[in-house]
């Protein structure tokens, strides 16, 4: 449990050097280059304002049907995004305070969002397959059984109690198709 939390707490104090030196890169007008490694100097923090304090943004997770889209608001007008992964997600900004965020294919990425404000919002977004019409089916097919079937990053999880291991093999074998 010791090290569970030593890896929680440098993750958490990697996260907020990563956004000091992002927000200060934004305010001075450097663009981050990708292909170093992220340091942080006392050079780095002293360039932010010292009006506010930099809090870390908190990251929200949001979950989207592959095909289906979400729309995002910001306070202030928008200055720049970042995907992780532009393969599971696609935006498009259709207003200097609104992004639409479109689920791709199946998978996970973070999303990051800046602001002229220097607010920053991060989500991760797990692109998700519907799995509503298997769900109906497998009801209605056997209404008797305890069977829970989700969907988690591209992945069908089918959990519960069946009285046979025919029955179960059924239904694996229509979860799978």
């Amino acid at each position: 449990m010791q090290v569970l939390r030593s890896v929680v707490i440098l993750s958490v104090v990697l996260f907020l050097a990563l956004s000091t030196e992002a927000a200060a890169q934004t305010l001075s007008g450097k663009t981050a280059d990708t292909q170093t490694s992220p340091k942080v100097t006392e050079a780095t923090v002293a360039e932010q304002p010292t009006a506010q304090p930099t809090l870390a943004p908190e990251t929200q997770s949001v979950h989207i049907q592959v095909g289906r889209l979400i729309v995002l608001n910001t306070q202030s007008r928008l200055r720049r995004i970042v995907i992780s992964n532009p393969a599971v997600l696609d935006t498009v900004t259709v207003s200097t305070t609104q992004v639409v965020v479109t689920a791709k294919t199946p998978g996970s990425s973070s999303l990051v969002l800046w602001d002229e404000s220097s607010n920053v919002r991060i989500l991760d977004v797990y692109a998700d397959i519907n799995v509503a019409g298997l769900r109906d089916g497998v009801r209605s097919e056997y209404p008797s059984e305890a069977v829970q079937i989700e969907a988690e990053q591209g992945k069908i999880l089918v959990t519960g109690k069946v009285s046979s291991k025919t029955v179960a093999d059924d239904i694996l074998r229509t979860a799978s198709v």
